[in-house]
C-alpha cells in the first residue's frame, strides 16, 4: 500500500502536519486561558486598589442604618468595571465568617464554597490567587465598614474561556 514514494511523502506530510497542529492547538488553548485569568485578576485588582472605590466600600454613609444595603447600591454602580453579567460573573457580599448576605447571584450566594481566596479573606487578606486547574476564576476581598467586617467575593466561572476554547477545537480540528 505505502510502496511508491508519492505515498511515502504524503504520509509524513500528512504526520507532519498533524504533529503541527496539535501543537500550535495546545499553545493556542493553553495562551487563552492565561490571558483570560491575567485579565481578571489584573481588572480586579485595578478596581479594588482604586482609592475612591475602596475609601466608598469602606465609609458609611451619614445615618446608614443598612450597610449590606448601601455596598450593594456601590457595588451595583460599579458592576460594568467589574465585568459582572450576572450570569457568566457574580459579586457577593458575606459577612466576616463568608455567610452570604447579597449579591447579584442569590441562589449561587447560597451555595458558594470555600476556596483559597476566600480562605485568605476570612483571614484578613485579600485573596488574588489564581489556578489554571479549577473552572472558575475568584477574589475576595475583606473590608470594615464602620463596625462590620465584610468579604466582597467575586467569581467568574470562566464559560467565556470554555467557548472560546471549544470554538479554537473546532477551527483547528476542521
Amino acid at each position: 500500500m505505502f510502496r511508491s514514494l508519492h505515498m511515502k511523502l504524503m504520509l509524513i506530510m500528512v504526520l507532519l502536519i498533524l504533529a503541527l497542529m496539535t501543537v500550535v492547538g495546545s499553545f493556542l488553548v493553553n495562551s487563552v486561558v492565561s490571558y483570560y485569568l491575567t485579565d481578571f485578576y489584573e481588572q480586579m485588582q485595578d478596581i479594588f486598589s482604586d482609592t475612591d472605590f475602596s475609601t466608598a466600600l469602606q465609609t458609611p454613609g451619614e445615618n446608614e442604618e443598612d450597610p449590606v444595603a448601601a455596598v450593594k447600591a456601590l457595588m451595583e454602580a460599579n458592576v460594568g468595571s467589574l465585568g459582572v453579567d450576572n450570569h457568566n460573573r457574580n459579586y457577593y457580599i458575606l459577612d466576616q465568617y463568608a455567610r452570604y448576605l447579597d449579591g447579584s447571584d442569590s441562589e449561587g450566594g447560597q451555595l458558594l464554597e470555600m476556596t483559597p481566596n476566600l480562605t485568605a479573606a476570612l483571614n484578613g487578606q485579600s485573596g488574588y490567587r489564581s489556578d489554571v486547574a479549577v473552572d472558575y476564576m475568584d477574589v475576595a476581598v475583606p473590608f470594615q465598614r464602620g463596625d462590620g467586617h465584610y468579604i466582597i467575593y467575586i467569581r467568574d466561572n470562566r464559560e467565556t474561556v470554555t467557548q472560546l476554547n471549544n470554538q479554537l477545537f473546532l477551527i483547528i480540528v476542521e
